[in-house]
Order: structure tokens, then C-alpha cells, then sequence
């Protein structure tokens, strides 16, 4: 199987550093990654690859979209679980007749989502503890050695493609066992990431922080016992039903400081994937004829949260604030002097541009020295906003004028020259 040619769908991370394995043990790999500054990155000097301190260059393909790639042997499926589906349908080019699709993803429900889609019969999955860390553009910390995958076909049969997907990642270095019970091992990994995704990315607190705290405790073995009981009924075999020890195995080996994927997401305004992980195992408990009140609530709470995110998101947008104001004076220093001794403002920055002495204070007041014109009088003032061509086309359109020689600046009524920066 050595030579399979494989790609890679949602390279971030963990994608990059099973893709870059791959790559090193001489397969033929293409990562579809959305970011286009790794993808350069790649293409232009490799994939570094920093593994128990060892720093390799892999030569894996790296392209921002799938549309257009030749069938691929084996899929492997990696993006977020809210993006399967459009992923998949960008990837169709990548499917052909001999295709094995391969899901390596968090959460519940992945594997009948792209059955769906592409037929069941090409659909494999697993569930993989390695570890991937985007450093850089192009350079991901990879955490392969000692840790598990493990895949199996989704009716627990052991066939002759699951063993060479297995043979494939264990001749990369990844140990990759087969099991017969792929369905269980879904749900074990399923159980330890509502134990502690949700609470941790309400709390905001890391792993260390959140395991000091017996509420903490008490709500993620809660929502972890709702999910075996709906196991149970569902006739799911669980390698542990014991919430405590699912809890205590969700931070082992972990950092201190180590925060939760669902965390991360919250921090940086992403959609989360509780959908798929509280939000399924609620799901799954009404399909057993059961209620799962703390899932439902850690759901609702988490997608209250996603939900404010994109209204502060939609508010910065719509958002503008004085970045700094020009003024013409005749005394620069007097000037200074005033503004130092009267608001505390300090010089940043005291240059001559076009022959003219130009002061910034560090209050946002911008001093131009200008003896003939009797000082005093605004130059201009400068607005920071999100969507500088918007306002600009705006501006032009309620009777500003454009400003000689200058990108993004314009006169508007009463004279007043304005100039548009972006806000960071």
C-alpha cells in the first residue's frame, strides 16, 4: 500500500501532521487546506515537521480547494464536523469508483453524513490520538510517536482495505490498529469530549483551572452519564462506563494550561463543534427514549455563547472610531509643550515630511507646523473602520469629494478632509 496516493481534506493541525507522516514514508499527498498562506508555505519549502525534537521536510501538494483533483484512493476526512457536508460536496472530483473515505473527525454522526453522500460502502472510519500544532505557516509540531488510531469498517468487519489503511499509517510511524467495534470506540472518544469541551469552553477555564473545581466535575460526569446510559439503550459496547474515569482520562498527558478545542473556538469567535458532541449525545438519548437535560443545557449554553460572538463579530464591522486628528499650528513646540503639560501626552514621533515638522502624541493628535497659517486650523482627521471601501463608496455617494493624490481620503461638506484607515 506504500504509494497510495492519499489526500488530506481540512489540513489544519492535526491534518498536516498525519498528511506530512504520510508524505515522509513516500506516499503520494495532497493537503486541501483553507489557509492560503500555509498552503505557499508548503509548496514553496516543504512541510517542516518538528517531532520529538527532530525538525524533517516533508514534500506533500498543498492546494486552498479540492475542485479539479483526480480521484484519490484514500479520503481522509479532517475538517470540523459543521463543515462536512460542503466540504464533501467541494471534494466530489476526489471520489471516484475505488475511493475509500476515511473519517478521522470529532463528534457523532460524521460517518452517516458523508454515507449519504457518497455511499456507504466507500465510508471507513476511526478515531486518532495524534497530536498536531500549527506553529507557522508551513511548520507543524507533530505528536505521533505513542499515540493510537484506530479504524475499523463501519459494520465491523475486517477487510482487505482496512488492513492496507492500517498498514499505510503503520509503515508512517503512526500506530494504527483495526477494530471490530468501531461504533463503540466513536462513542468512547465521543464521551470523553463532552466531559470536558462544553464546560470548559462556558467557564473559559484551561485544564488545569477546570479540574480544580468540583462543579466542574460534578456537570461533565453528569453529561458523560447521560451519554452511557443512551449508549446502553442504543446497544453501543463502551470500553468504560464509569463517568469519573472518563473524566479523569479526558486531561491525561495534558498541559496545565491546555485548553479544549471547543475553548479555542469560543476564544477566537469560530463555530464550535457542540452540535455534534453534547448536541448529538442529546440526540441520541431521545432516540433511546431517553432525556438528557445537562447536554441539552450545556448545548444551549455554548450556542448562546457561538450566537453573541457573531453579534459583537457583525457590531465591529459596523463600527468606526477616531483614529487621530491633524492640526496646523504655528509653534510645534509650544504646542507639544501644552498637550504634555495639560493632558500628560507624550511625543511618539517627531519627523519632517515634505518640509514640513510633523509631531504625534501619543493621544492620537497629530501636530503639523505651519507658521503661515496662523495655527490652529484642523488638517484633517482620520476615522478607523472594518470596511473602508464601503464608507468610502458611501461617502462619494452623499456628495464627498475625492482628495487629490490620496487613496481612501476625501473632502466632505463643510470642507472637512477626512481620511479612512482600516481598524485593526
Amino acid at each position: 500500500m506504500r504509494g497510495m496516493r492519499t489526500v488530506i481534506l481540512g489540513a489544519g493541525s492535526l491534518g498536516s501532521a498525519i498528511g506530512g507522516a504520510l508524505s515522509l514514508a513516500g506516499n503520494n499527498v495532497t493537503l486541501v487546506a483553507r489557509s492560503r498562506a500555509h498552503v505557499e508555505a508548503v509548496n514553496r519549502s516543504g512541510l517542516k515537521m518538528i517531532a520529538d525534537g527532530i525538525e524533517r521536510t516533508a514534500r506533500p501538494i498543498a492546494v486552498t480547494e479540492a475542485l479539479g483533483l483526480p480521484p484519490a484512493e484514500l479520503l481522509i476526512v479532517l475538517v470540523k464536523s459543521f463543515a462536512t457536508k460542503s466540504a464533501i460536496e467541494g471534494a466530489r472530483s476526489l471520489i471516484g469508483e475505488r475511493t475509500a473515505v476515511l473519517t478521522l473527525q470529532n463528534g457523532l454522526g460524521n460517518e452517516e453524513l458523508i454515507a449519504e453522500m457518497v455511499g456507504a460502502e466507500k465510508v471507513v472510519s476511526g478515531k486518532s490520538y495524534l497530536g498536531g500544532v500549527l506553529l507557522s505557516p508551513g511548520v507543524v509540531k507533530a505528536g505521533i510517536s505513542a499515540k493510537e488510531t484506530v479504524i475499523g469498517e463501519l459494520d465491523g468487519s475486517v477487510t482487505e482495505r482496512i488492513r492496507a489503511i492500517a498498514e499505510l499509517f503503520n509503515a508512517a510511524g503512526m500506530r494504527t490498529t483495526v477494530s471490530e467495534n468501531i461504533r463503540g470506540l466513536i462513542w468512547d472518544k465521543l464521551l470523553l469530549n463532552s466531559a470536558t469541551g462544553a464546560v470548559s469552553a462556558i467557564s473559559g477555564l484551561c485544564y488545569g483551572e477546570l479540574y480544580k473545581l468540583p462543579e466542574m466535575e460534578r456537570s461533565g460526569c453528569a453529561a458523560v452519564r447521560e451519554g452511557i446510559e443512551a449508549a446502553r439503550k442504543l446497544g453501543i459496547k463502551l470500553s468504560c462506563e464509569d463517568p469519573k474515569k472518563i473524566w479523569e482520562k479526558a486531561r491525561r498527558g495534558l498541559a496545565y494550561d491546555f485548553k479544549t478545542s471547543m475553548l479555542q473556538s469560543v476564544e477566537s469567535g469560530r463555530p464550535t463543534e457542540i452540535d455534534f458532541i453534547n448536541g448529538a449525545l442529546a440526540r441520541a438519548a431521545e432516540e433511546a427514549g431517553l432525556t438528557a437535560p445537562v447536554n441539552r443545557t450545556l448545548t444551549a449554553c455554548v450556542k448562546g455563547i457561538e450566537a453573541a460572538n457573531k453579534l459583537k463579530a457583525e457590531a465591529a464591522k459596523r463600527a468606526v472610531e477616531l483614529d487621530h486628528a491633524a492640526l496646523y499650528v504655528g509653534d510645534i513646540d509650544g504646542c507639544v509643550e501644552f498637550f504634555e503639560r495639560t493632558f500628560k501626552m507624550s511625543v511618539v514621533d517627531d519627523r519632517r515630511d515634505d518640509a514640513l515638522r510633523q509631531a504625534w502624541l501619543d493621544g492620537g493628535i497629530q501636530l503639523i507646523e505651519k507658521p503661515c497659517c496662523g495655527g490652529g486650523k484642523l488638517a484633517h482627521i482620520a476615522v478607523a473602520c472594518a470596511d473602508v471601501k464601503e464608507r468610502l463608496a458611501a461617502a462619494l455617494a452623499c456628495g464627498a469629494e475625492p482628495f487629490p493624490g490620496k487613496e481612501n481620503w476625501f473632502t466632505a461638506p463643510g470642507e472637512i478632509v477626512i481620511e479612512l484607515t482600516e481598524a485593526n
